[in-house]
Parts: C-alpha cells; structure tokens; sequence
C-alpha cells in the first residue's frame, strides 16, 4: 500500500528545535525524519525521497546554504525552506550590496532545476546596478522560498520570471508563474503558517516558506504583495526601501509597512 504522508526531512544542530519541529509537524500529518548536520542531512538525500527539507541557517561545519548548493547540485528536485532563528532574523546587520548580483546568484542555483522541468525563465534586470542596503542571507533566503513556491504550485504553467524593477527611493523584486494561482479569497491566507491552498494534495508543502518571506520582507521595512489570475500572470512582488543602511535601518524600526492587498497593478516590465 502506498504511503501518500508527505515526507520532510528537518535539518538542525540544535536537539531542542529539531524535536520541537517534529512535533509541530507531526500533527499535521507528516513523516519526519530529522538531522542533527548538513553531513547527516545529505546521507538521508542520497537514501530517502523526501518532499520538502527545512534547513537551519546557521549551523556548524556546514551551513543550511551549502547544504543548499550541494542539493542544487545534485538535481534533487524537491522544495527546500531555509529558516532562522526570529532573534538572529531580528539582529541581522544591514549591509551595502547590489539586488542586481544578488539575484544572479541566486537564480545560478535554479537552472538546472528549471531544465530538468521543460520550464522557460527569465530574469530581467536593470541595464545599471541597483545598490541598496539588506540583510544578504535574509532576502536571499525571501527570494528563494518564493521563487520554490512558484516552481512547486506554479510548475504547471512552465514559466517561471523574475523581475528587478527601481522606482525612485524603493525597488521592487518579482516572482511570476503561470500556473493555477491562487483564489481571491485566499490571498491573505497564504501567508498564515502550516496554510495550504490545495488541501487534497500532500505532496503542495507547508507555506511556511511563504510565511518567513513575508517575515523577512516586514523586517526590511518592506512589504509582500500577491497578485493572481491564474494561468495567466501569478505575481509575488517584493517592495523594498533603498538608500544607505542607516536610512533603510531607521525605515525599518521607525515605521510599519503597509497591509497586503490581494491586487497589484502591471509593473512596467509587462505587457
């Protein structure tokens, strides 16, 4: 008899929290097997399927990003949600850098995935840099769980864009699929933690990526927007303040962002 138990492989060095997540998860019906190392982490990889991995940042000897490469690397193509602890997200250091190479490296990451796939791409990015003050590790960690998301609800589609759009003092990162999007009614929904859209369907994930990129976003002083019409244009759009780190920073503890909305107007880019 099949077993149709989503299977998540949980990847820690702290006992405490991976026994707590094991819990958590296990009451909303999933098979959990945990690792204590990025080490351990691969051997189960290379043993188990599993359909989604949930990585700690910041561990010992290998952190959750090269646990991250090596799995990219090996074509494993399940959804992988990298987490931090809420006080390191809070303490992250904002640094100068450029959205442009960041989104570059990242999406270095995904090509073989999106081959493997039949899926089209494109990133499209300012002729010139677009400085701007982040935490690295942090937004990284945003873009990637939306650009997972986009390839695991929205594969269907066989799209995936994203796109890097400046506007005076903010600037705006999208993610687009093509694929079944999202009901209006659930728009705000998707970004509770554990939510699921598809309920029927174990193998959709846990949202919980979506959750810690609307976290991460917030405490940039920015805001996560959701835009839907399903087999025509899913939109996830990132809207950050630019400037330099002290600037950013005061935005950030100074003021609050502002609400959702379920619908975003056409960036500039569309057509």
């Amino acid at each position: 008899m099949k077993d149709d138990m989503t299977r998540i492989l949980v990847v820690d060095n702290e006992r405490e929290l991976l026994d707590l997540l094991e819990l958590h998860l296990a009451e909303f019906g999933m098979r959990v097997s945990k690792a204590a190392s990025g080490r351990e982490a691969l051997n189960l990889l290379h043993q188990y399927p599993f359909d989604l991995v949930i990585l700690d940042i910041l561990m010992d000897e290998m952190d959750g990003f090269e646990v991250l490469r090596e799995i990219r690397q090996a074509k494993m193509k399940m959804p992988v949600i990298l987490l931090s602890a809420k006080h390191e997200l809070e303490s992250k250091i904002l640094r100068e850098g450029h959205l442009d190479s960041l989104l570059q490296t990242i999406m270095a990451d995904y090509v073989l995935i999106l081959q493997d796939k039949g899926m089209e791409w494109h990133l499209d990015l300012p002729s010139k840099p677009v400085p701007a003050a982040f935490d690295h590790d942090g937004l990284s960690q945003a873009v990637r769980n939306l650009i997972d998301n986009a390839i695991l609800h929205g594969g269907g589609g066989k799209y995936l864009g994203v796109r890097l759009i400046p506007e005076g003092d903010r600037v705006l990162i999208e993610i687009e699929d093509r694929g079944k999007g999202i009901p209006p009614h659930e728009t705000e929904r998707i970004f509770e933690p554990f939510y699921r859209v598809d309920r029927g369907r174990p193998s959709d994930g846990l949202g919980v990526g979506l959750t810690l990129a609307d976290a991460i976003v917030r405490r940039h002083g920015g805001v996560l927007e959701v835009s839907s019409e399903p087999y025509v244009r899913n939109v996830f759009r990132i809207i950050l303040p630019v400037g330099p780190a002290a600037s950013v920073k005061e935005k950030m503890e100074g003021t609050q962002p502002p609400p959702r909305t379920g619908t975003i107007p056409d960036s500039p880019e569309s057509s």
